[in-house]
């Protein structure tokens, strides 16, 4: 069914005052919507706030720029203070096991090496030196490395 150019099709409230700054990433398939209670991530799927990865700002930070990186991996933005910030929106996944052992990538330089089923018990987190591009994991060691390094 053909509707009209100007016929509303949806209409969200996602902050309680103000909307400073949008902007949206295709790749990341979300919309970063900053206002006076944050910047709220938003899934261009169903147009719902993905709560778990909103960003706390001060209350006096108002955001006056945003923008995605192509991959949709970082998002920036900058304060009318002068501040600049670049969140992870996105972390690749890369792990390996060996055994009944896991290691698995949990920040940009830090992998966590877990026993089993029970991540709670024997639980190892080691810090790299660089983000690695690629780990691998043995009876007692484990390999992280990024190209030629």
């Amino acid at each position: 069914q053909m509707r009209e150019m100007s016929e509303e099709l949806s209409s969200v409230k996602y902050h309680r005052n103000s909307l400073d700054c949008l902007c949206c990433s295709k790749a990341a398939g979300k919309i970063a919507s900053a206002g006076d209670d944050g910047i709220k991530i938003i899934s261009m799927k169903d147009w719902t706030e993905i709560r778990n990865e909103k960003i706390q700002i001060r209350p006096e930070a108002k955001v006056t720029m945003m923008h995605w990186s192509e991959d949709g991996e970082l998002l920036s933005f900058s304060t009318e203070a002068g501040w600049v910030y670049c969140f992870l929106a996105k972390l690749q996944v890369l792990s390996a096991t060996c055994n009944t052992r896991l290691a698995y990538l949990t920040s940009l330089r830090e992998m966590t090496i877990i026993e089993g089923t029970n991540e709670s018990e024997n639980k190892v987190t080691i810090s790299t030196d660089l983000e690695p591009a690629f780990v691998a994991l043995g009876p007692s060691h484990l390999a992280t490395g990024m190209n030629n390094r």
